[in-house]
């Protein structure tokens, strides 16, 4: 992920899956999410890894990109362009 960020040509989505999914959706997310041990402990390790990325951070930052890193709970990396699911759990 560094790699891709430290190339001044990368470009990153955000989407915020509160503005995608209806409410039922949201609510059986959150469910899933809030539920289950191995979901929960992989998003707290990915924001832990977000947080302490400088990198990223320099680069949201320089790219005038607002986003709470707490709130992510995926990144893909492994197609361009680079984008971060954002989810506000209820």
């Amino acid at each position: 992920m560094n790699g891709l960020l430290q190339n001044a040509t990368t470009q990153i989505n955000v989407l915020n899956l509160n503005n995608v999914l209806n409410g039922a959706q949201v609510n059986v997310l959150s469910d899933i999410l809030n539920n289950s041990k191995v979901l929960s402990d992989n998003t707290v390790v990915l924001q832990n890894v977000l947080n302490n990325n400088q990198i990223l951070t320099d680069f949201l930052k320089n790219n005038n990109i607002a986003v709470d890193l707490d709130r992510v709970i995926a990144i893909d990396v492994l197609t361009a362009p680079v984008t971060l699911y954002v989810f506000e759990r209820r």
